[in-house]
């Protein structure tokens, strides 16, 4: 009510002014009104969106070389906002920089990435759901806003969220796999990352620990073989992981690091020459 007053009283204001100015016509008022429309529905349509700041980092310092972010609306697949360090709103634009968007409540695709130097990338992405996603280059990462809790509502997947109620899409079907990160000095991992890809190399995720001693990411694998990479940051000799869900329980290491590992069986020993070797395994996990 104290907006639609505000109007009342501008609207008025500008009859006011026509009026003595000798201009009061049929064209003041349909002006008056539109006036008054327009500042309405722009007010109504930045409350339907949350503050999301993207912030964005190069570690040699010269921008991002080509590459770029781009955030996709996961249920409609359209593109509602892009762009990269080079031409960031706010920072000097070559070794930070960040923009401010206003994305209505949903859940979202970002992926970061097809520049030169993809390995000097880094970007926080904060007012999100779960308070904020860290990352590398290439990288894509689904994650949602607003008030609503979004999940998976679905009791028979692995992920299944008891406090969502809004499905996200993200059920997993195949494994549940974590990675637990672990600094010793408990800053977190000072521009260190983990990136999982799968046997041809195609990166899947990528995150890091932004800060704190400890912290932990999800994510779903279909069966399969995969590697992970640790590593890049400042002090690689603070780091730890331990990736669960995967063959053999667990695997843990430092930094910095590549792992092979397989989910739901796929690893095993691939050399026919080794005692226990396993005709049924898709990747060598390195048992021979």
């Amino acid at each position: 009510m104290e907006f639609l007053f505000a109007i009342y009283r501008l609207t008025i204001s500008y009859f006011q002014s026509s009026f003595l100015l000798g201009r009061v016509g049929l064209h003041s008022v349909f002006l008056g009104f539109f006036f008054a429309v327009f500042l309405f529905s722009n007010h109504e349509g930045c409350s339907q969106c949350t503050d999301v700041i993207i912030d964005m980092s190069d570690s040699f310092g010269d921008g991002w070389n080509g590459g770029g972010y781009s955030i996709t609306d996961a249920s409609t697949g359209v593109v509602v906002a892009s762009g990269d360090l080079d031409t960031a709103t706010n920072g000097d634009g070559v070794s930070v920089g960040s923009d401010n968007l206003c994305l209505a409540d949903g859940c979202y695709t970002i992926f970061v990435g097809g520049g030169t130097f993809e390995s000097e990338i880094g970007w926080i992405l904060t007012g999100i759901q779960g308070g904020s996603l860290v990352g590398g280059a290439p990288a894509t990462e689904s994650f949602c806003v607003g008030s609503d809790v979004w999940g998976c509502t679905d009791p028979s997947a692995c992920n299944y969220d008891s406090l969502a109620n809004v499905d996200d899409g993200s059920c997993c079907s195949g494994g549940c796999v974590v990675i637990d990160m672990f600094d010793a000095f408990g800053d977190g991992w000072n521009g260190a990352l983990y990136q999982i890809t799968d046997e041809n190399g195609v990166p899947l995720y990528s995150g890091g620990l932004l800060t704190g001693l400890f912290g932990s990411d999800t994510f779903c694998l279909a069966d399969g073989c995969y590697n992970i990479s640790v590593g890049g940051g400042s002090w690689d000799s603070e780091i730890m992981w331990t990736l669960s869900g995967v063959d053999g329980g667990s695997i843990s290491g430092v930094a910095p690091q590549d792992v092979s590992f397989g989910v739901n069986g796929a690893a095993g020993c691939t050399d026919p020459a080794a005692e226990n070797y396993d005709p049924l395994a898709q990747c060598d996990d390195g048992s021979c």
